[in-house]
């Protein structure tokens, strides 16, 4: 098993092959994931900006989470539905290689009626080719000031 992998153990009865679920072939899972050092500084309100390096061959994940000036979790809301903003509208993460802005994937495109603190995305190692410094912007649309921390992972996939 690799990070982030599952398992579902039957045991008696139900570890017979009939109970078998078999494997997910649509997930893909990372083989290793190493921090990828930068430093974050304030570039506007609510927002924060890096340059990085990935190593070749990596996929390079982005997690946010967002904080109160005191440190405490913070969670923001967009509104629930029908009428809610998506949280990727509310948490943006944006990568860009010289003056071209690279596609990243995320999952936390939703209305959350709960709220959420954090955002996480990926930019595939086909999109980063090269050796060059990516710049990488996390912002929040929280009204109220907050503090972004930000952690880098070069992840690669089998």
């Amino acid at each position: 098993m690799g990070p982030e992998q599952l398992a579902l153990v039957g045991y008696g009865q139900y570890a017979r092959p009939q109970y078998d679920l078999g494997i997910e072939q649509d997930v893909r899972i990372p083989v290793s994931i190493e921090p990828v050092p930068a430093a974050f500084q304030p570039s506007g309100r609510n927002e924060v900006q890096a340059s990085a390096t990935v190593p070749q061959g990596a996929d390079l994940r982005i997690i946010m989470r967002q904080r109160s000036p005191d440190g405490q979790i913070r969670r923001t809301w967009a509104g629930g539905p029908p009428n809610g903003k998506s949280m990727e509208k509310v948490f943006r993460i944006e990568v860009r290689r010289q003056a071209k802005s690279l596609p990243i994937e995320i999952q936390y495109d939703k209305i959350i009626w709960s709220g959420q603190s954090w955002a996480a995305g990926e930019v595939r190692s086909a999109e980063i080719a090269g050796n060059e410094p990516l710049v990488i912007t996390c912002s929040s649309g929280e009204k109220d000031e907050v503090r972004l921390e930000v952690k880098l992972y070069a992840v690669k996939y089998r």
